[in-house]
């Protein structure tokens, strides 16, 4: 339904008359022609579209992930945005190894069964837990995503993980604060 240009043949000297097969062939010519122009700008327009979702991930205050559950019970990460090392403090390559030991021992348990949830309710995963970053430091994260089944059983999750540190930290003050002013009103009183 475009116009790309136009193919065109000429015999200078004499005229000649186009068989079928003769134009059969030209036609055939120029479909291919067409068809390959098409798949380039296909292939065009896909490199343009995964540049503009990278740079919009990587402009993100957290990472972009897919978190997929395979029916032997296998995790494994298929996408790490750029953001993982900022958050986790690894390549986004080394998510598979590395990603579910950093999460804190003692939130592991309450990790795996928010996840577990999330998979047999078919229900948002959503959930707070520590990690130790690749460098040593305890960070609180926070996920969002939704699961989504695929016909061979598998689950991914397509999500967010946000460093809620900042968040953590303010809300222990906050309790402290309020605790004090507790105390002392409890003393006035």
């Amino acid at each position: 339904g475009q116009l790309w240009g136009v193919i065109g043949f000429d015999r200078c000297r004499q005229d000649h008359p186009w068989s079928e097969a003769e134009q059969t062939v030209v036609q055939a010519a120029a479909d291919s022609l067409g068809g390959a122009i098409a798949r380039q700008q296909t292939v065009e327009d896909l490199r343009a579209s995964e540049l503009r979702l990278k740079k919009l991930s990587d402009n993100l205050p957290g990472m972009l992930y897919q978190c997929k559950l395979s029916p032997d019970g296998e995790v494994s990460f298929p996408y790490a945005s750029e953001g993982c090392r900022t958050i986790l403090g690894i390549e986004p390559e080394d998510m598979n190894e590395q990603a579910i030991a950093q999460v804190h021992p003692d939130d592991l348990p309450a990790f795996e069964q928010a996840l577990h949830l999330s998979a047999t309710t078919q229900q948002p995963f959503c959930h707070e837990w520590r990690i130790y970053a690749a460098a040593g430091q305890m960070k609180w994260v926070q996920g969002n995503s939704r699961p989504e089944v695929h016909p061979d059983g598998t689950i991914l999750w397509d999500g967010v993980l946000l460093d809620i540190s900042d968040r953590k930290v303010a809300e222990r003050c906050q309790q402290q604060l309020a605790q004090e002013f507790q105390s002392i009103w409890s003393s006035v009183e």
